[in-house]
C-alpha cells in the first residue's frame, strides 16, 4: 500500500502513519485476516499466508477504500539476501525468476509492454534503467510477451528496489 501524502507531513508524521495503519488492521481484523503488517519508506506491507494468496484481490479491493492510501498492488517479494550474490552482484537468476513469473501470470496475446524500475536502495551495483532493459529483455526470451513500448505500453511491470527487497507486481 503506497501512501506518499504522509511522507510530506513534518513532526506528527509519525502519528498519520500510526492512524493509517490502525486503520488497515482493523478493517483486516473486522474480516477475518490476522495477518502481518509492515512500513517501509511511504509504504505499508501486509504480508498474505501462502494458503491465503487466493484472497489477496478480495482484500485489496476492501483497503483500497481506507482514505490516505494512494494505491496498492498484490506483489511477489524478494527478500534483501536474494537479491545480490556472495561478491555484492546483482542475483539476476532469483530476480529474473521473479519477473518472469509476473509477466507469464497476466499474459496478453499481441500486447505490448514495458518495464519501470523504482530504485530506492542505491547500494545496488546497476541504475534503474540498465535492471529495467535486462528485465525487458528477459520477458522477451522467457515469456510469450515480445513487443516493447516504453509510452504508453498495453502492460507495465513494475519493481520497487527497496532497502527491504524487491517487489514485482503488474498493477497498482
Amino acid at each position: 500500500l503506497h501512501y506518499p501524502d504522509i511522507t510530506l507531513k513534518g513532526k506528527n508524521q509519525k502519528d498519520f502513519q500510526n492512524a493509517l495503519s490502525n486503520s488497515i488492521r482493523r478493517r483486516l481484523d473486522n474480516a477475518g485476516y490476522h495477518w502481518n503488517i509492515g512500513a517501509s519508506r511511504g509504504r505499508a506491507i501486509i504480508v498474505v499466508p501462502n494458503q491465503q494468496q487466493s484472497e489477496a484481490g478480495q482484500v485489496a479491493s476492501m483497503l483500497q477504500k481506507i482514505p490516505g492510501i494512494y494505491s496498492l498492488a498484490i506483489a511477489r517479494w524478494l527478500h534483501p539476501a536474494d537479491c545480490l550474490d556472495t561478491d555484492r552482484a546483482m542475483n539476476w537468476k532469483m530476480i529474473g525468476d521473479e519477473i518472469v513469473a509476473v509477466a507469464r501470470q497476466c499474459y496478453i496475446n499481441h500486447a505490448s509492454f514495458a518495464v519501470k524500475v523504482h530504485r530506492a536502495d542505491k547500494s545496488l551495483p546497476v541504475t534503474s534503467t540498465e535492471m529495467a532493459g535486462w528485465l525487458g529483455d528477459l520477458i522477451q526470451r522467457e515469456t510469450d510477451w515480445n513487443t516493447v513500448r516504453l509510452n504508453r505500453p498495453d502492460q507495465t511491470f513494475y519493481v520497487d528496489a527497496l532497502l527491504d527487497g524487491m517487489y514485482f507486481y503488474s498493477r497498482k
